[in-house]
């Protein structure tokens, strides 16, 4: 049996809609499980994945349990609890639901003692057959001395470790059916591997090549770890001269890392993100309108970051209708970086294990859509609408995302801005340093304006604690921030707020920024690990609650010590 095995980083997501168990506090957490699809139906994004949980699979070794506390491995785990194998032998097993043909694994190994990473790998069965070993890195995980010393470096000497878990892929050789068992099987001598959970996948045939297209391989592109930068460049330039499409076909093309390949108005597509991947410097560069990107993975080499160097899978400039579809980025600065541009569309993306953003759309971005992707592992924001240094983004759209652990920073976020909407997100386990979803004017934004809508999402223990140099020391869910300018015409609707980390709903000000025009309309706040709301003193202002339902709060409902005037909530 032929085994394809591909080493790369997943920005995974919780499938959010369909496999969640029921909701438990800091006791316990939240345990993925089909009988639950039913209660999030419809929300987060809908991929051809699903995803097995460690801690309720088979397993040898050593359950991690239930922490949220930042810098202990589990508060990034997916559910936050994992097993960690350390004997030869030591397993996980999980029984497949459906028939696959491939896995994605989310797991954490040692870093090297220089902080370089190391290599290692584990024994996979189906059933009692080995099939073949899927080979795991720590070379893109673990950052230290991120609090103190942001955005942290690769020294351990340092301390205040984070961004443990990175991802690997396998491609099998054969489909297997429900029933059957993967094992992953410790059988090195590796100090540990922790298992955070594995996705399993039916992966149809690779696409095939249009008609009107130039292949890079026609140019010298080779899937052999020779550079294949020029091969790519030239097949772009030319493909624009003959208005063609620009193909890359099946197999690992090694891209040199010296500068941005510069794409305007042309498509570009491959056989499919299992089958051609573009891996080490494929940084995009996008100018003009009418470009297309589509149906292959952008593989990068980012260890740290570094904010100056434009090392985004894709630096998308002005311009207009330019789409992105189907596409699997990891291990860059950010999965996009858009500038300006209107009626963009990002849709059915997998951004994974990115050193900041997965997808920041700013600098006067408009009537734009984020829809249907699925992000995962981020060093900043997941999703963020920006007007920052008063550069308006406004009208657009982010529906039906899965954002998953990010270790720092939001899930989603809004800066500013007007006539934004949040739809149906699914967030989880947001781990330091923001909120499941926060509204906010840092960062010099332009003022609020219009109607920010957020209604439909689920936020699964998220929030998170604040950094030493912030004023305060936790961040809710929902994260309500006036601490640079006015925040205004905000509507919550819909929204559920399961097991957050700290509060339910928190409302911060800098004592002179008004809220105004905040209305929270059938809202629910379950089994918040504080208050359900709370409101620090330096809030000014007013926000209006109808059919809001806190249950199961450690603390009280309601804190609200200032002059910030809460209508229809009481203790």
């Amino acid at each position: 049996m032929g085994v394809r095995v591909v080493v790369r980083k997943l920005i995974p997501l919780f499938m959010a809609a369909a496999f969640l168990a029921g909701c438990i506090t800091e006791r316990a957490a939240l345990i993925t499980h089909p009988d639950y699809a039913d209660v999030f139906s419809g929300k987060g994004a809908s991929f051809p994945f699903v995803s097995y949980q460690s801690q309720n699979a088979d397993y040898r070794g050593e359950l991690l349990g239930f922490s949220t506390a930042y810098h202990e491995v589990q508060s990034e785990a997916t559910g936050r609890m994992a097993v960690k194998l350390r004997e030869p032998g030591d397993h996980v097993a999980f029984t497949l639901r459906e028939g696959v043909n491939a896995m994605v694994l989310r797991y954490c190994m040692p870093d090297s003692a220089t902080g370089g990473g190391m290599d290692g790998s584990l024994a996979v069965y189906a059933n009692d057959e080995k099939i073949g070993t899927i080979s795991l890195t720590s070379k893109y995980a673990w950052l230290y001395n991120y609090a103190a010393g942001w955005p942290g470096n690769n020294d351990p000497s340092t301390g205040e470790p984070c961004r443990f878990f990175d991802d690997s892929r396998m491609l099998f050789g054969d489909t297997y059916p429900a029933g059957t068992t993967i094992t992953l099987k410790k059988e090195d001598d590796v100090e540990y591997y922790i298992i955070d959970m594995a996705e399993f996948e039916l992966v149809p045939a690779p696409l095939t090549r249009p008609d009107n297209s130039l292949s890079i391989a026609d140019f010298g592109a080779v899937a052999d770890g020779r550079d294949s930068r020029i091969a790519l460049i030239n097949c772009v330039r030319e493909a624009r001269a003959q208005n063609k499409e620009v193909w890359i076909p099946e197999g690992d093309f090694t891209i040199g890392d010296s500068f941005n390949i510069t794409v305007n108005g042309v498509t570009i597509g491959g056989a499919g993100v299992w089958y051609s991947s573009l891996n080490g410097g494929a940084y995009f560069m996008v100018n003009g309108s009418n470009n297309y990107f589509h149906d292959f993975a952008v593989f990068g080499e980012i260890t740290e970051r570094v904010d100056s160097s434009a090392t985004c899978a894709f630096d998308v400039r002005p311009g207009n209708d330019n789409r992105f579809e189907d596409l699997w980025m990891e291990h860059v600065k950010c999965g996009f970086w858009v500038y300006g541009s209107n009626n963009l569309v990002i849709k059915n993306c997998r951004v994974r294990n990115t050193i900041a953003d997965g997808i920041n759309l700013t600098y006067q971005t408009r009537n734009s859509i984020v829809e249907n992707c699925d992000l995962r592992n981020h060093g900043d924001d997941g999703i963020a609408l920006n007007s920052e240094q008063n550069r308006d983004s406004n009208s657009n759209t982010v529906k039906n995302n899965t954002v998953r652990v990010a270790y720092h920073a939001n899930g989603i976020a809004v800066y500013g801005g007007g006539n934004h909407t949040i739809q149906d997100n699914a967030v989880y386990d947001t781990v330091a340093y923001g909120g499941g979803i926060n509204i906010s004017s840092r960062f010099n934004p332009t003022e609020f304006y219009g109607t920010t809508t957020v209604t439909g999402n689920v936020l699964v223990r998220t929030g998170s604690a604040a950094s030493t140099s912030e004023r305060r020391t936790n961040h809710g869910a929902i994260w309500l921030v006036a601490w640079e300018k006015d925040v205004s015409g905000v509507i919550f609707s819909g929204n559920r707020l399961i097991d957050s980390t700290f509060d339910g709903i928190t409302i911060d000000g800098n004592g002179s920024s008004i809220f105004s025009g905040i209305v929270f309309q059938d809202n629910s706040i379950e089994n918040a690990n504080g208050y359900g709301i709370r409101v620090y003193s330096g809030a000014r202002g007013s926000a209006s609650f109808t059919k809001m339902a806190v249950s199961g709060a450690s603390r009280r409902t309601l804190d609200n010590p200032g002059d910030f005037i809460v209508n229809g909530v009481r203790n």
